[in-house]
């Protein structure tokens, strides 16, 4: 079974709802700003549950629930968070840029594609991240016109390897969760029968 909860379709109904390669990540300042396209459809983007605590140093990873595992994280109370992954192609640095982000920015993604249900796949954006913290925001506004060496870099996506969305997930074994966490939280908050969720 994969950590993967949604996609295509599926995936929008998630975020919408009240509920290795030549690729780099999708990392913005505030006020930066990157030009992009669509490297796939809608259909290939992917939603997952994520726990992290950043004050705890506990780093973003897949929960496991889904899988049918027991998840010492959800076991240990970690928070968890609907993520999804979407992949574009940088027009200026000519390489894949994975966008692994959360329901509330995915709202403007959508809104974006609502707007331009026949067209986004070919049009470029630029997206462009407002604010810090909890109070961050995307932006992305079409750009109407491409230069012709520009249109000519972004046309490079037709022949990207497109990266399997499993190597994009920082997923662990209940094992390696027991062992990271070890420390963090004390044996009596890891429980050795989860309630599951799904």
């Amino acid at each position: 079974m994969s950590v993967f909860v949604a996609t295509g379709a599926d995936a929008k109904t998630m975020n919408t709802s009240a509920t290795g390669g030549n690729y780099d990540w999708l990392r913005l300042k505030d006020g930066e700003k990157k030009r992009v396209m669509f490297l796939t459809g809608t259909e290939k983007f992917a939603s997952y549950y994520a726990h992290n605590d950043f004050q705890r140093k506990i780093n973003t990873h897949a929960c496991l629930a889904p899988t049918g595992q027991s998840c010492p994280s959800c076991e240990g109370g970690i928070s968890r968070r609907l993520q999804t992954i979407v992949l574009f192609w940088d027009i200026d640095e000519e390489k894949i840029l994975v966008w692994d982000t959360v329901k509330k920015h995915m709202n403007a993604v959508y809104s974006k594609i609502d707007e331009y249900p026949e067209d986004y796949l070919d049009m470029a954006f630029t997206i462009k991240r407002i604010g810090g913290g909890n109070q961050t925001a995307y932006d992305m506004s079409p750009i109407l016109r491409l230069k012709p060496e520009e249109k000519e870099r972004a046309d490079k996506r037709d022949g990207a390897e497109i990266p399997e969305l499993d190597k994009l997930v920082n997923v662990k074994t209940p094992e390696e969760l027991r062992q990271m966490l070890a420390g963090i939280i004390s044996d009596s908050e890891l429980p050795s029968t989860p309630e599951a969720e799904f």
